[in-house]
Protein backbone atom coordinates (compact mmCIF):
# COMPACT_ATOMS: atom_id res chain seq x y z
CA UNK A 1 0.00 0.00 0.00
CA UNK A 2 2.85 2.26 1.03
CA UNK A 3 4.48 1.03 -2.23
CA UNK A 4 1.39 2.35 -4.25
CA UNK A 5 1.25 5.44 -2.68
CA UNK A 6 4.66 6.50 -3.18
CA UNK A 7 4.58 5.61 -6.84
CA UNK A 8 1.35 7.63 -7.50
CA UNK A 9 2.57 10.29 -5.93
CA UNK A 10 6.39 10.37 -7.86
CA UNK A 11 4.01 10.05 -11.05
CA UNK A 12 2.18 13.14 -9.92
CA UNK A 13 5.42 14.71 -9.07
CA UNK A 14 6.99 13.98 -12.49
CA UNK A 15 3.71 15.22 -14.39
CA UNK A 16 3.61 18.73 -12.50
CA UNK A 17 7.23 19.38 -14.00
CA UNK A 18 6.80 18.28 -17.44
CA UNK A 19 3.35 19.26 -18.24
CA UNK A 20 2.52 23.20 -16.93
CA UNK A 21 -0.87 23.49 -15.06
CA UNK A 22 -1.38 26.50 -17.01
CA UNK A 23 -0.74 27.46 -20.83
CA UNK A 24 2.66 29.34 -21.76
CA UNK A 25 2.18 32.97 -22.80
CA UNK A 26 4.46 34.14 -25.36
CA UNK A 27 3.98 38.11 -26.96
CA UNK A 28 5.21 38.42 -30.25
CA UNK A 29 6.25 42.09 -31.67
CA UNK A 30 6.69 42.04 -34.83
CA UNK A 31 8.25 45.63 -37.46
CA UNK A 32 8.57 45.44 -41.14
CA UNK A 33 9.65 47.84 -44.24
CA UNK A 34 11.22 50.26 -41.63
CA UNK A 35 12.46 51.87 -44.42
CA UNK A 36 15.40 54.42 -43.18
CA UNK A 37 12.22 55.73 -41.17
CA UNK A 38 14.09 56.66 -37.28
CA UNK A 39 12.24 60.01 -36.53
CA UNK A 40 8.64 61.20 -36.15
CA UNK A 41 6.88 62.32 -38.61
CA UNK A 42 3.29 63.71 -39.38
CA UNK A 43 0.40 62.18 -40.75
CA UNK A 44 -3.25 63.05 -41.67
CA UNK A 45 -6.30 61.82 -39.00
CA UNK A 46 -9.59 63.42 -38.92
CA UNK A 47 -9.45 65.88 -36.67
CA UNK A 48 -5.84 67.05 -38.40
CA UNK A 49 -2.16 66.07 -38.07
CA UNK A 50 -0.77 63.85 -35.14
CA UNK A 51 3.40 62.69 -34.68
CA UNK A 52 3.60 59.23 -35.84
CA UNK A 53 6.88 56.64 -35.89
CA UNK A 54 10.43 57.27 -34.78
CA UNK A 55 13.22 54.69 -33.14
CA UNK A 56 12.45 56.75 -29.86
CA UNK A 57 8.41 56.07 -30.18
CA UNK A 58 9.00 52.23 -31.08
CA UNK A 59 11.69 51.92 -27.98
CA UNK A 60 8.98 53.59 -25.75
CA UNK A 61 6.09 51.16 -26.22
CA UNK A 62 8.17 48.28 -26.55
CA UNK A 63 9.64 48.79 -23.24
CA UNK A 64 5.81 49.65 -21.53
CA UNK A 65 4.81 46.67 -23.12
CA UNK A 66 7.93 44.41 -21.99
CA UNK A 67 7.48 46.21 -17.62
CA UNK A 68 3.53 44.37 -17.77
CA UNK A 69 4.49 41.03 -19.62
CA UNK A 70 7.33 38.49 -19.85
CA UNK A 71 8.26 36.44 -22.78
CA UNK A 72 8.21 39.74 -24.89
CA UNK A 73 9.71 37.96 -28.47
CA UNK A 74 10.82 40.73 -31.31
CA UNK A 75 10.61 39.89 -34.93
CA UNK A 76 11.64 42.25 -38.11
CA UNK A 77 10.81 41.07 -41.10
CA UNK A 78 12.92 43.35 -43.50
CA UNK A 79 13.17 45.98 -46.11
CA UNK A 80 14.83 48.33 -42.65
CA UNK A 81 17.07 50.06 -46.02
CA UNK A 82 15.82 52.62 -48.80
CA UNK A 83 13.56 55.31 -47.96
CA UNK A 84 15.04 58.39 -46.04
CA UNK A 85 19.00 59.47 -45.77
CA UNK A 86 19.00 57.30 -42.02
CA UNK A 87 19.76 54.46 -44.76
CA UNK A 88 22.23 55.92 -47.04
CA UNK A 89 24.80 57.09 -44.92
CA UNK A 90 27.73 54.60 -43.56
CA UNK A 91 27.70 53.59 -39.99
CA UNK A 92 30.15 50.83 -38.85
CA UNK A 93 31.11 50.33 -42.53
CA UNK A 94 28.13 49.49 -43.61
CA UNK A 95 25.75 51.33 -45.91
CA UNK A 96 22.42 51.67 -43.39
CA UNK A 97 24.00 50.33 -41.11
CA UNK A 98 22.51 52.67 -38.61
CA UNK A 99 18.84 51.19 -39.18
CA UNK A 100 20.40 47.79 -38.00
CA UNK A 101 22.08 49.29 -34.86
CA UNK A 102 18.54 50.80 -34.24
CA UNK A 103 17.33 46.64 -33.85
CA UNK A 104 20.43 46.15 -31.70
CA UNK A 105 19.63 48.76 -28.89
CA UNK A 106 16.21 47.87 -29.12
CA UNK A 107 17.10 44.14 -28.34
CA UNK A 108 15.58 42.23 -31.48
CA UNK A 109 15.70 38.29 -31.26
CA UNK A 110 15.48 37.81 -35.10
CA UNK A 111 15.25 39.31 -38.37
CA UNK A 112 14.84 38.69 -41.90
CA UNK A 113 16.08 39.80 -45.48
CA UNK A 114 13.47 42.59 -46.81
CA UNK A 115 13.80 42.84 -51.11
CA UNK A 116 15.22 46.63 -50.61
CA UNK A 117 17.76 45.25 -47.93
CA UNK A 118 20.04 44.25 -51.36
CA UNK A 119 19.44 47.31 -52.82
CA UNK A 120 23.26 48.33 -51.61
CA UNK A 121 24.03 45.03 -52.73
CA UNK A 122 25.29 41.66 -51.70
CA UNK A 123 27.93 43.26 -49.67
CA UNK A 124 26.30 45.10 -48.07
CA UNK A 125 23.36 42.84 -47.40
CA UNK A 126 25.92 40.94 -45.99
CA UNK A 127 27.14 43.49 -43.91
CA UNK A 128 23.76 44.08 -42.24
CA UNK A 129 23.59 40.55 -41.35
CA UNK A 130 27.26 40.82 -39.45
CA UNK A 131 26.13 44.16 -37.31
CA UNK A 132 23.40 41.91 -36.18
CA UNK A 133 23.64 41.05 -32.43
CA UNK A 134 20.51 38.01 -33.23
CA UNK A 135 20.14 35.74 -36.41
CA UNK A 136 19.35 36.67 -39.48
CA UNK A 137 17.31 33.60 -40.94
CA UNK A 138 16.44 33.28 -44.72
CA UNK A 139 15.62 29.55 -46.37
CA UNK A 140 14.78 30.20 -50.02
CA UNK A 141 17.42 32.81 -51.38
CA UNK A 142 20.27 30.83 -52.99
CA UNK A 143 23.92 31.49 -55.12
CA UNK A 144 22.84 30.23 -58.42
CA UNK A 145 25.92 28.49 -59.34
CA UNK A 146 26.43 26.62 -55.63
CA UNK A 147 22.81 26.34 -55.21
CA UNK A 148 24.26 27.21 -51.25
CA UNK A 149 22.23 28.97 -49.37
CA UNK A 150 22.64 32.90 -49.39
CA UNK A 151 24.76 33.54 -46.11
CA UNK A 152 22.09 32.85 -43.28
CA UNK A 153 20.09 30.22 -41.65
CA UNK A 154 17.28 29.19 -42.69
CA UNK A 155 15.99 28.69 -39.48
CA UNK A 156 16.48 29.30 -35.64
CA UNK A 157 14.98 27.64 -32.65
CA UNK A 158 15.09 30.15 -29.84
CA UNK A 159 13.73 29.13 -25.95
CA UNK A 160 11.06 31.32 -25.04
CA UNK A 161 9.80 30.91 -21.22
CA UNK A 162 10.39 27.18 -21.42
CA UNK A 163 8.74 27.17 -25.08
CA UNK A 164 10.82 26.52 -28.14
CA UNK A 165 9.96 28.38 -30.92
CA UNK A 166 11.21 27.97 -34.06
CA UNK A 167 11.98 30.93 -36.72
CA UNK A 168 12.24 30.37 -40.42
CA UNK A 169 11.53 32.82 -43.66
CA UNK A 170 11.61 32.91 -46.85
CA UNK A 171 11.32 35.90 -49.83
CA UNK A 172 8.35 36.30 -52.18
CA UNK A 173 8.81 35.09 -55.54
CA UNK A 174 9.34 38.42 -57.59
CA UNK A 175 12.58 39.52 -55.29
CA UNK A 176 14.68 39.14 -58.28
CA UNK A 177 12.27 42.01 -60.25
CA UNK A 178 11.79 44.21 -57.41
CA UNK A 179 15.73 44.72 -57.01
CA UNK A 180 18.32 46.38 -60.06
CA UNK A 181 19.87 43.69 -61.39
CA UNK A 182 23.23 44.09 -60.50
CA UNK A 183 22.48 44.47 -56.76
CA UNK A 184 21.21 40.54 -57.16
CA UNK A 185 23.52 39.10 -60.03
CA UNK A 186 24.19 35.45 -59.33
CA UNK A 187 21.45 34.49 -56.91
CA UNK A 188 18.17 32.48 -57.02
CA UNK A 189 14.85 32.22 -55.30
CA UNK A 190 13.74 28.72 -54.51
CA UNK A 191 9.93 28.32 -54.59
CA UNK A 192 8.29 28.65 -51.23
CA UNK A 193 5.79 26.35 -50.33
CA UNK A 194 8.31 23.44 -51.15
CA UNK A 195 11.22 24.92 -49.14
CA UNK A 196 8.67 25.30 -45.89
CA UNK A 197 7.65 21.92 -46.13
CA UNK A 198 11.28 20.81 -47.01
CA UNK A 199 12.22 22.02 -43.73
CA UNK A 200 8.97 22.59 -41.22
CA UNK A 201 9.09 18.47 -39.99
CA UNK A 202 12.49 18.48 -38.73
CA UNK A 203 11.79 21.74 -37.42
CA UNK A 204 8.37 20.16 -35.54
CA UNK A 205 10.34 17.57 -34.06
CA UNK A 206 12.21 20.36 -31.96
CA UNK A 207 9.77 22.78 -31.46
CA UNK A 208 6.36 23.57 -29.54
CA UNK A 209 6.23 26.55 -32.17
CA UNK A 210 6.56 27.25 -35.22
CA UNK A 211 6.60 30.86 -36.82
CA UNK A 212 7.03 31.44 -40.11
CA UNK A 213 7.94 35.23 -41.97
CA UNK A 214 7.40 36.07 -45.36
CA UNK A 215 8.53 39.24 -46.98
CA UNK A 216 5.66 39.23 -49.73
CA UNK A 217 2.02 40.12 -50.07
CA UNK A 218 -0.79 39.10 -47.33
CA UNK A 219 -2.31 36.45 -49.74
CA UNK A 220 0.88 34.75 -49.62
CA UNK A 221 0.83 34.42 -46.29
CA UNK A 222 -2.43 32.79 -46.32
CA UNK A 223 -1.34 30.28 -48.60
CA UNK A 224 1.55 29.19 -46.94
CA UNK A 225 -1.01 28.80 -43.76
CA UNK A 226 -2.91 26.54 -46.30
CA UNK A 227 -0.42 24.97 -47.58
CA UNK A 228 2.32 23.64 -45.02
CA UNK A 229 1.24 21.70 -42.20
CA UNK A 230 2.91 22.26 -38.86
CA UNK A 231 2.82 26.10 -38.95
CA UNK A 232 1.61 28.07 -36.35
CA UNK A 233 2.16 31.73 -37.15
CA UNK A 234 2.75 33.39 -40.21
CA UNK A 235 4.10 37.05 -39.96
CA UNK A 236 3.60 39.17 -43.33
CA UNK A 237 5.43 42.24 -44.44
CA UNK A 238 2.98 43.22 -46.18
CA UNK A 239 2.31 47.06 -44.61
CA UNK A 240 -1.44 46.43 -44.68
CA UNK A 241 -2.15 45.43 -40.81
CA UNK A 242 -4.25 42.64 -41.10
CA UNK A 243 -5.03 39.69 -39.68
CA UNK A 244 -6.71 36.10 -40.23
CA UNK A 245 -6.90 32.73 -38.92
CA UNK A 246 -6.42 29.90 -40.92
CA UNK A 247 -7.83 26.81 -39.51
CA UNK A 248 -5.55 27.41 -36.49
CA UNK A 249 -2.60 29.12 -38.28
CA UNK A 250 -2.65 33.04 -37.41
CA UNK A 251 -1.55 35.00 -40.59
CA UNK A 252 -0.96 38.89 -38.91
CA UNK A 253 0.83 41.84 -40.94
CA UNK A 254 1.50 45.68 -39.23
CA UNK A 255 1.83 48.67 -41.29
CA UNK A 256 5.74 49.90 -42.41
CA UNK A 257 6.76 53.11 -42.13
CA UNK A 258 6.73 53.22 -38.58
CA UNK A 259 3.06 54.00 -38.36
CA UNK A 260 2.68 50.41 -36.35
CA UNK A 261 4.15 47.64 -34.52
CA UNK A 262 2.22 44.24 -34.73
CA UNK A 263 1.32 42.66 -31.56
CA UNK A 264 0.23 39.11 -30.99
CA UNK A 265 0.26 37.54 -27.88
CA UNK A 266 -0.36 33.95 -27.42
CA UNK A 267 -1.15 30.97 -25.71
CA UNK A 268 0.54 27.48 -25.66
CA UNK A 269 0.06 24.19 -24.11
CA UNK A 270 0.80 21.23 -25.58
CA UNK A 271 2.61 22.24 -28.69
CA UNK A 272 -0.08 24.38 -29.79
CA UNK A 273 -1.71 27.90 -29.57
CA UNK A 274 -4.99 27.61 -27.72
CA UNK A 275 -5.25 31.24 -27.09
CA UNK A 276 -4.45 34.63 -28.31
CA UNK A 277 -4.64 38.75 -28.59
CA UNK A 278 -3.64 40.44 -31.87
CA UNK A 279 -2.98 43.81 -32.33
CA UNK A 280 -1.48 46.94 -34.01
CA UNK A 281 0.35 49.38 -31.82
CA UNK A 282 0.25 52.65 -33.07
CA UNK A 283 3.30 54.59 -32.77
CA UNK A 284 2.12 58.18 -31.46
CA UNK A 285 5.08 60.51 -31.08
CA UNK A 286 3.49 63.47 -29.34
CA UNK A 287 3.14 61.84 -26.09
CA UNK A 288 5.66 61.72 -23.93
CA UNK A 289 8.31 59.45 -24.72
CA UNK A 290 10.28 57.74 -22.59
CA UNK A 291 12.70 55.39 -24.59
CA UNK A 292 15.61 53.84 -23.95
CA UNK A 293 19.04 56.12 -23.20
CA UNK A 294 21.07 54.08 -25.63
CA UNK A 295 17.78 54.70 -28.62
CA UNK A 296 17.69 58.06 -28.38
CA UNK A 297 21.46 58.59 -28.04
CA UNK A 298 21.87 56.73 -31.65
CA UNK A 299 19.04 59.07 -32.61
CA UNK A 300 21.27 62.06 -32.41
CA UNK A 301 24.27 60.45 -33.63
CA UNK A 302 22.36 59.48 -36.89
CA UNK A 303 20.86 63.00 -37.05
CA UNK A 304 24.50 64.75 -36.81
CA UNK A 305 25.38 62.00 -39.26
CA UNK A 306 22.79 63.64 -42.23
CA UNK A 307 24.53 66.77 -41.42
CA UNK A 308 23.23 70.52 -42.34
CA UNK A 309 24.03 70.23 -46.18
CA UNK A 310 20.71 68.08 -46.62
CA UNK A 311 18.94 70.44 -43.90
CA UNK A 312 19.12 73.36 -46.03
CA UNK A 313 15.95 75.11 -46.98
CA UNK A 314 15.41 75.19 -51.09
CA UNK A 315 11.94 76.27 -51.84
CA UNK A 316 8.44 75.91 -50.38
CA UNK A 317 5.36 74.56 -50.67
CA UNK A 318 2.37 76.58 -50.72
CA UNK A 319 0.11 73.64 -50.14
CA UNK A 320 -0.03 69.78 -49.06
CA UNK A 321 1.71 67.67 -51.64
CA UNK A 322 0.10 64.10 -51.31
CA UNK A 323 0.18 60.45 -52.22
CA UNK A 324 -3.48 59.95 -53.16
CA UNK A 325 -5.61 56.87 -52.71
CA UNK A 326 -8.98 55.62 -52.38
CA UNK A 327 -8.74 54.62 -48.68
CA UNK A 328 -11.20 52.23 -49.13
CA UNK A 329 -10.40 50.65 -51.94
CA UNK A 330 -6.20 51.24 -51.34
CA UNK A 331 -6.19 52.32 -55.11
CA UNK A 332 -3.44 54.68 -56.07
CA UNK A 333 -4.85 57.47 -57.83
CA UNK A 334 -3.44 60.54 -59.92
CA UNK A 335 -2.24 63.10 -57.11
CA UNK A 336 -0.16 66.69 -57.49
CA UNK A 337 2.71 65.04 -56.29
CA UNK A 338 2.72 62.34 -59.23
CA UNK A 339 2.24 64.70 -61.77
CA UNK A 340 4.82 67.11 -60.52
CA UNK A 341 7.35 64.19 -60.71
CA UNK A 342 6.23 62.73 -63.71
CA UNK A 343 6.07 66.48 -65.11
CA UNK A 344 10.03 67.14 -63.85
CA UNK A 345 10.72 63.73 -65.81
CA UNK A 346 9.30 65.17 -69.48
CA UNK A 347 10.87 68.35 -68.55
CA UNK A 348 13.90 66.95 -68.16
CA UNK A 349 14.06 64.59 -71.24
CA UNK A 350 11.94 66.22 -73.92
CA UNK A 351 9.16 63.03 -73.61
CA UNK A 352 5.94 63.64 -74.53
CA UNK A 353 4.43 60.98 -71.27
CA UNK A 354 6.32 60.63 -68.23
CA UNK A 355 5.63 57.06 -65.88
CA UNK A 356 6.31 56.89 -62.57
CA UNK A 357 4.96 54.00 -60.14
CA UNK A 358 2.88 55.39 -57.29
CA UNK A 359 4.87 52.60 -55.09
CA UNK A 360 8.04 54.33 -55.19
CA UNK A 361 6.79 57.87 -54.23
CA UNK A 362 7.79 57.45 -50.44
CA UNK A 363 6.25 60.55 -48.43
CA UNK A 364 4.35 63.13 -48.85
CA UNK A 365 5.31 67.55 -48.74
CA UNK A 366 4.05 69.13 -46.12
CA UNK A 367 3.34 72.82 -46.86
CA UNK A 368 6.10 75.03 -45.51
CA UNK A 369 9.76 74.79 -46.38
CA UNK A 370 11.05 72.29 -47.74
CA UNK A 371 14.76 70.80 -47.59
CA UNK A 372 16.89 68.32 -49.26
CA UNK A 373 15.80 65.47 -46.71
CA UNK A 374 12.21 66.12 -48.10
CA UNK A 375 12.63 65.95 -51.46
CA UNK A 376 15.07 63.19 -50.86
CA UNK A 377 12.62 60.81 -48.43
CA UNK A 378 9.70 61.81 -51.63
CA UNK A 379 11.94 59.59 -53.90
CA UNK A 380 14.63 57.96 -52.08
CA UNK A 381 15.35 55.29 -55.41
CA UNK A 382 18.23 55.74 -57.65
CA UNK A 383 16.47 55.21 -60.64
CA UNK A 384 17.48 55.76 -64.12
CA UNK A 385 15.83 57.66 -66.52
CA UNK A 386 14.54 56.03 -69.67
CA UNK A 387 13.65 57.11 -72.63
CA UNK A 388 11.52 54.83 -75.49
CA UNK A 389 9.22 54.64 -77.81
CA UNK A 390 5.51 53.11 -77.78
CA UNK A 391 2.83 52.41 -79.91
CA UNK A 392 -0.75 53.28 -79.27
CA UNK A 393 -1.45 50.14 -78.69
CA UNK A 394 1.25 49.26 -76.08
CA UNK A 395 0.21 52.79 -74.52
CA UNK A 396 -3.63 51.66 -73.50
CA UNK A 397 -2.25 48.25 -72.38
CA UNK A 398 0.02 49.46 -70.07
CA UNK A 399 -2.50 51.74 -68.53
CA UNK A 400 -4.92 49.16 -68.50
CA UNK A 401 -2.49 47.00 -66.49
CA UNK A 402 -2.07 49.68 -64.08
CA UNK A 403 -5.58 50.45 -63.40
CA UNK A 404 -6.42 46.98 -62.84
CA UNK A 405 -4.07 46.97 -59.68
CA UNK A 406 -5.24 46.61 -56.60
CA UNK A 407 -2.50 47.84 -54.08
CA UNK A 408 -3.15 46.52 -50.59
CA UNK A 409 -1.63 49.62 -48.39
CA UNK A 410 -2.29 51.69 -46.11
CA UNK A 411 -4.69 49.89 -43.88
CA UNK A 412 -6.32 50.24 -41.92
CA UNK A 413 -6.53 53.81 -41.01
CA UNK A 414 -5.07 54.72 -37.39
CA UNK A 415 -7.58 55.35 -34.42
CA UNK A 416 -8.33 59.13 -33.25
Amino acid sequence: MKRAFFLVLVSSLIFAVVCPLFPEKITFIHSNDTHGNFKPYKINVENGERLIGGMEAASHYINEIRAREKNVFLIDAGDILTGTLAAEIEYESVTGGAMMGFLNRLDYNVWSYGNHDFDKGQRNALGLAKLAKFPTVMANIIYRKSSKLFSAEPYHIFEVGGIKVGVIAVMEKNFLTEVQKERVKGLGVLPIVPTLNSYVPEMDRETDLIVVIIHGWFDEGVNIAKKVAGIDIVLVAAEDGRFKDVDGVLVKSTKGHQETLGYLRVEVDNDKIVGYEEKLIWLWADIDLKPSPQVAALVREVDDLVGEEYAKVIGEAKADQTINYYPGENIFVESVLGNWITDVMRWKTGAQIGFHNTGAIRADIKAGPITKSNIFDVVPFHNTLVVFKLTGQQLKDALEVDVARELCLFLPKPPL
